[in-house]
């Protein structure tokens, strides 16, 4: 199979995305596995050519799936703020890339281009082939019909990257959208006024961050154009302190074939890192033409 679309970066360090480390097979249950598969296939197990097969089949997945275990936040922490005024686009492309599809651990050869557009700083470029080489290793979500699509409902399909609500990012929204209101804007006045002690982001600032935090949660190898549809049960349950880090969790509820392409409903829950309640709930209803 082969992909050249950028490659997801989902976060799920320390096992399964769920979290709970207590449900991760240990190696020696892995190992079984693989036997149960070889001896299902209708090999013979015992041979000396298999012995060891098991163990070198769970060190490899090891090295192709070591992306759950690392954290691309931590590859882009180190900037540099010599910049000289650069303010134009930086591009790596044809990033070379190996990966696997999540329906049958088939490889996923091509290539993944990265862009971004610097403010006052920038990252070592050797950095965006980490990023990109760790979103290879991990299983990816691909949809290229509706009965891909349906094989989703009920799968938790990511976990975001950690994403930085700083002051600049609340004030570049109000810019955005007029909301000017001093609970966002106002730092002095926050401190002195609010609970927080800092100001807080505007609430759909935080729904705004679902489109780029999961877009590559699946991936459309052949897709057209993508329409935002609509959103339901939309709750701002936790505010988000300025300084704070949140992520999306996203899992498909529901998909449908609909005006020639694939209608998808996704729940997403907007989490504040170090807190229990959740900043944002909502469903977003989007219209993938292929």
């Amino acid at each position: 199979m082969s992909n050249s679309v950028l490659l997801h970066t989902r976060q799920r360090q320390g096992g399964p995305v769920s979290g709970d480390e207590s449900a991760r097979p240990t190696r020696a249950e892995a190992e079984e596995a693989v036997r149960i598969l070889l001896s299902w296939a209708g090999d013979d197990i015992s041979r000396e050519g298999l012995v060891d097969t098991p163990k070198r089949v769970v060190r490899a997945y090891e090295e192709w799936f070591s992306g759950y275990s690392e954290d691309p936040y931590e590859f882009m922490r180190r900037t540099f703020r010599e910049v000289n005024g650069y303010d134009e686009i930086v591009a790596l492309t044809h990033i070379d890339f190996n990966s696997h599809c999540e329906h049958h651990i088939a490889p996923i050869i091509g290539k993944a281009h990265v862009a971004y557009l610097p403010r006052d700083k920038v990252v070592g470029i050797s950095k965006l082939v980490r990023v990109v080489d760790r979103g290879a290793l991990l299983l990816g979500h691909e949809v290229r019909t509706i009965d891909d699509a349906r094989a989703l409902e009920g799968v938790e399909v990511g976990v975001s990257d950690w994403i930085m609500v700083d002051q600049e990012r609340i004030d570049r929204f109000a810019r955005a959208t007029e909301d000017f209101q001093w609970i966002h804007v106002d730092r002095e006045r926050a401190a002195r006024e609010l609970d927080a002690g800092a100001t807080i982001a505007h609430g759909y600032l935080t729904l705004s961050l679902i489109p780029g935090a999961t877009e590559q949660f699946v991936v459309f190898p052949t897709l057209k154009r993508a329409i935002n549809w609509g959103l339901n049960k939309v709750r701002f349950s936790n505010m988000v302190v300025c300084g704070s880090r949140v992520r999306v969790r996203t899992t498909v509820l529901q998909a449908r074939a609909r005006a020639g392409g694939i209608q998808m409903t996704c729940r997403h829950k907007i989490e504040i890192e170090g807190q229990r309640k959740p900043a944002c709930t909502a469903e977003t209803l989007a219209l993938y033409m292929l």
